[in-house]
């Protein structure tokens, strides 16, 4: 739920950047999918009938399937999606930025450089590794700090 400190911030992030040129911005994020099949279902049925045949579930079996990926878009269409195996980590997030986001980056803007990142305040994305990685690369990538 967002506090007011929240709103306040946001609100002065999009005042700060009005006039900002977004077709060069790329946003950036993670997200896991999820499919189940164990999920409760709504069942309307007369009181006390609750044992009744036609109302029980007698197998149950997940079938879930989880997939993690991260992705990043730009104005013009989305970037790669890359699957996570697992949760991912400061490491395998700074492979991502390193081998997949950069090259990405680099193909679609030649030039000028520095192109606009914004990614959200995740430890992740905010950790030391991940910043000194940034700082190295700070005349390919400007991250623009999310509220």
């Amino acid at each position: 739920m967002l506090n007011e400190d929240h709103r306040v911030a946001r609100v002065n992030f999009a005042q700060q950047n009005l006039n900002r040129n977004w077709s060069r911005v790329i946003f950036l994020d993670e997200k896991t999918f999820s499919s189940s099949q164990d999920s409760k279902l709504p069942l309307w049925r007369l009181n006390n009938t609750r044992y009744e045949p036609n109302h029980v579930l007698y197998t149950q079996r997940s079938g879930r399937i989880s997939v993690g990926v991260f992705g990043w878009i730009l104005s013009n269409g989305p970037g790669e999606l890359v699957q996570i195996g697992g949760r991912m980590n400061r490491a395998q997030y700074v492979r991502i930025l390193n081998d997949i986001l950069l090259p990405g980056i680099l193909d679609r803007y030649a030039h000028p450089r520095p192109i606009t990142v914004v990614q959200d305040n995740s430890r992740v994305h905010t950790c030391r590794i991940v910043r000194t990685w940034l700082e190295a690369h700070r005349d390919e990538i400007e991250m623009l700090p999310w509220p």
